[in-house]
């Protein structure tokens, strides 16, 4: 459990004092000499989080705080002026902000989904201590502010500060947040058990180091070697107690504790026997979680004893293996002490979380700024307009919150905004982002939402939904749509010629009406159609090219002939796995391979009939091959950089570009030599292309 350093301590109190005096003169230097208010909450600040570190740059961004609040250009200004890596922890703590926005807005009282987005848009652990560290200021000094503001604060310590500060271990502020809290809004309950506890915490906490001793040297009397840990309940967590069990406190035994962690199970119970001979126990007070451990797997050995001057005191005995996993495995105390659905995954990295903070009180790095937020790469947390906040995973997009929202969100959303600005549908979301949905009474989705290229629906909810709304459509409506997306495809990969049946028989279709449904109702995605069109890893693409001999199978981009003659690829055509393709005789160079739809080797076939060969693909493809995509779009500013920039976003290899530009028509006509594996990844670069913004048409030239 991480323990509190003692200001007074001559390297943090140094470092705290330099942090403060770096801040508050670079903030006179940007903004003015400041006020004292600002220099007292940065100075209290400042010394709260050195109790925990003394990283210079969490100190000097602590100190930072109270100039920079509520104003962007304050903290653009601070950023520019400092160097990294404070400038880094700046510009993550200034993120944090987003927090205090929405809880002012958030009404639904939505506690655990602000807990993991705070978690989730930091990427470093010293902006939640430095946070933390700032609330319990604003609490320090909140006697001044007026009743509903006290409430207000009161209930975000309850909500957010105090569990977070829980889960991440950091008790000593995690129990004067609920303290302080607690006082503001329970005023009366608060003050009736300060005066029942008779002594202030400073006696209490002198008390509890007293028996800690008394404890210790009776252990190592019976050479037990143990590690003895121990703090009196806070008054909070008192009343609570008294609440969840409807207990009088003069029924309470565990207002003060202590904690004895062993190396085994056996010197548990040893230790248990030099309690109870040390100090009577408290019969109705023990229960051994070791033997008969809770359902939610918690052991150890709780006991309470009459110790020294006659007081209650609970006594808590396990192993160090047993504690670490009551701390941070699947007994966590937070968990039961919180109550709330168990997600695995956020139990784990909450863990991974406490134990780098533990580990951080024992190295000269204090706080592990190098902890990023790909801990919590698994989701994603973003915020409605109205201040709620939707958990998505990953690399979900804006079409994947508008159905996470609400379907009929989802089937009639035209457009979305992303922190004000109008993007693309398929723009990917980032934590911390403020997305609104734009939504007209008529639309409907498109099916280019369910292509995978085009990454519009990424989740299992909006595909689901989706293709749900799809089936519902007229199937004449979904033939109709799924003929014009076959049509489209093939003529983008240049496959006019093949017939509707041929691909059907592939898809593994009875009917053709019954493909081009499944495709309309978005069953069969374009992805798969172009997939169709190559070679198959485990049969001959029978359907797309002629029967060869069968004497020997061709592999890579070979194509198998008569006897062991040299083929080549024809410039001509720019053939692609998939392809149709036929073999021309040449003299002296082997063998050409043309598509068969090619004007050149149509024209050959035409004059040296008696030259053309059966070729076929082979089953693997090695290398990328040359191909040709052709563009129409409207002509404006930049538009070539942006196709540019979609090729290399795909880490396509461009070979060569060619324009030209109708002034009359205002139109662009583009083409550009690329290389690709097969016909799948041209259609996957064309359909990237038609998003660009302006652009008609494309494909394969």
């Amino acid at each position: 459990m991480p323990t509190a350093k003692p200001l007074d301590n001559e390297n943090d109190l140094a470092s705290a004092e330099e942090a403060i005096a770096f801040a508050s003169a670079l903030a006179a230097k940007l903004f003015g000499e400041p006020p004292k208010t600002l220099l007292s909450q940065s100075a209290a600040i400042t010394y709260i989080v050195a109790e925990l570190s003394h990283d210079i740059d969490a100190l000097k961004a602590a100190a930072l705080l109270p100039f920079l609040e509520g104003q962007k250009n304050k903290w653009a200004a601070a950023r520019r002026a400092v160097a990294n890596p404070l400038s880094q922890l700046l510009d993550n703590l200034s993120d944090l902000s987003l927090i205090d926005e929405i809880q002012r807005q958030n009404s639904s009282q939505q506690h655990e989904p602000l807990r993991r987005m705070l978690l989730a848009i930091v990427n470093d652990l010293r902006c939640v201590v430095i946070k933390l560290a700032q609330h319990l200021q604003q609490l320090r000094q909140a006697k001044a502010l007026s009743a509903s503001d006290k409430i207000a604060l009161a209930k975000r310590s309850f909500s957010l500060y105090a569990p977070l500060a829980n889960r991440l271990g950091i008790w000593q502020i995690k129990w004067e947040i609920e303290d302080l809290a607690f006082r503001y809004t329970e005023a009366d309950a608060y003050n009736r058990l300060a005066k029942q506890l008779k002594e202030k915490r400073v006696a209490r906490e002198a008390y509890i180091n007293n028996v800690i001793l008394q404890v210790k040297a009776k252990l190592s009397s019976q050479e037990i070697e143990a590690e003895v840990l121990g703090r009196p309940k806070h008054i909070y967590s008192i009343y609570k107690k008294m609440q969840a069990k409807q207990l009088h406190f003069d029924q309470l035994f565990d207002i003060r504790a202590i904690r004895i962690l062993v190396n085994n199970e056996t010197a548990c119970y040893m230790a248990l026997g030099a309690i109870h001979s040390l100090w009577p126990p408290i019969r109705s007070e023990f229960d051994d979680y070791l033997a008969n451990p809770k359902p939610n797997g918690y052991r150890s050995i709780h006991t309470a004893v009459y110790a020294t001057e006659g007081k209650t005191l609970e006594v808590q005995i396990r192993t160090q293996e047993l504690h670490k996993q009551a701390e941070l495995g699947v007994a966590a105390h937070w968990r039961y002490k919180e109550g709330g659905s168990n997600d695995e995954r956020l139990n784990q990295k909450i863990g991974w979380l406490r134990e780098l903070l533990e580990a951080s009180q024992n190295t000269d790095d204090d706080l592990i700024p190098q902890l990023t937020s790909q801990v919590f790469e698994d989701h994603i947390y973003v915020v409605t307009p109205a201040g709620e906040i939707v958990a998505l995973p990953a690399g979900a997009t804006t079409v994947d919150f508008a159905f996470q929202v609400h379907t009929d969100i989802g089937l009639r959303c035209r457009g979305a905004r992303i922190n004000g600005h109008i993007v693309p549908l398929n723009t990917r979301l980032n934590n911390g982002d403020q997305v609104e949905i734009l939504t007209a009474k008529g639309a409907n989705p498109s099916r280019d939402w369910l292509n995978n290229q085009l990454a519009y629906a990424t989740t299992a909810k909006s595909r689901s939904r989706l293709r749900s709304w799809f089936r519902s459509q007229d199937r004449d409506e979904n033939i109709t749509a799924g003929r014009d997306i076959v049509d489209r495809e093939l003529k983008r990969l240049g496959q006019e010629n093949l017939r509707f049946g041929q691909l059907a028989k592939a898809l593994k279709k009875d009917s053709v009406d019954s493909m081009l449904a499944s495709i309309g109702a978005g069953d069969i995605t374009p992805a798969q159609i172009a997939s169709t069109l190559k070679p198959s890893n485990h049969e001959e693409l029978r359907i797309l090219a002629r029967r060869p001999d069968a004497a020997a199978q061709a592999v890579g981009i070979n194509v198998q002939g008569v006897g062991n003659l040299i083929s080549t690829l024809a410039r001509c055509c720019h053939p692609l796995a998939g392809d149709e393709i036929g073999g021309f005789v040449t003299r002296g160079r082997g063998v050409s391979i043309h598509r068969t739809d090619c004007s050149k080797f149509l024209k050959l076939r035409g004059e040296h009939g008696n030259r053309i060969i059966d070729v076929c693909w082979g089953k693997q493809i090695k290398d990328d091959l040359p191909a040709a995509v052709k563009i129409e779009a409207w002509d404006r500013h930049g538009l070539i950089r942006d196709i540019s920039s979609v090729l290399a976003n795909d880490h396509v290899n461009v070979m060569g570009i060619s324009s030209r530009t109708d002034t009359k028509a205002h139109k662009a006509y583009i083409e550009i030599d690329v290389q690709v594996k097969d016909l799948t990844a041209l259609s996957l670069i064309c359909n990237r292309i038609a998003q660009v913004p302006n652009v008609i048409d494309v494909s394969r030239a």
